[in-house]
């Protein structure tokens, strides 16, 4: 039986370092920003006229569902990381490669922010879940602060004593005095 062949390692310098404008072209298209854009322009619901029972008509507010970029990449048959990459390329003096991508992935996050806040403001979507989304997909966050204060606002005094006898004090002195 001849002896098997094993894969030489190769450094760790990566082909794409090596050969620039090599490698799998990318997928994206111009027409992408625009389609990103036109996926998150909805408005956030509409009033429904509902007939009731006894004859008479409710008013009541139907959510949109929230346009997301996990929905916009299923689309594209993308990773979100690949949407990511797409907009916060840079070139070599580090200007974004594709600018108008970037721009519309900006806009869409000030789009959703609106449907979301409009459906969460109406009572649409349950209080928690709520929360939670709105830190998960806004990066929105909870806001707390503290103020310690002396008395009548004034700032807080410190005093530090030492109980030390006058033998160590004089040690500490020599002390310092020999590393200073």
């Amino acid at each position: 039986m001849p002896p098997r062949k094993t894969a030489q390692k190769k450094g760790s310098t990566k082909a794409k370092d090596k050969y620039p404008g090599l490698g799998r072209p990318s997928r994206y298209k111009p027409e992408y920003a625009q389609q990103l854009i036109e996926h998150f322009d909805v408005p956030p619901g509409e009033y429904l006229d509902v007939p009731q029972r006894d004859g008479s008509i409710k008013s009541v507010w139907r959510a949109n569902p929230l346009p997301t970029l996990a929905g916009f990449c299923r689309k594209l048959l993308i990773c979100r990381k690949t949407l990511h990459n797409w907009a916060h390329e840079v070139d070599e003096s580090g200007a974004p490669v594709r600018p108008e991508f970037l721009h519309a992935l900006n806009a869409v996050k000030e789009m959703q922010e609106d449907v979301f806040t409009t459906n969460g403001l109406s009572g649409a979507y349950n209080g928690p879940f709520a929360a939670l989304a709105a830190k998960n997909i806004l990066d929105w966050r909870d806001k707390s602060s503290s103020e310690i204060s002396g008395p009548d606002g004034a700032p807080i005094q410190q005093q530090t004593t030492l109980d030390l006898t006058p033998e160590a004090a004089a040690a500490i002195s020599k002390s310092l005095e020999e590393q200073f």
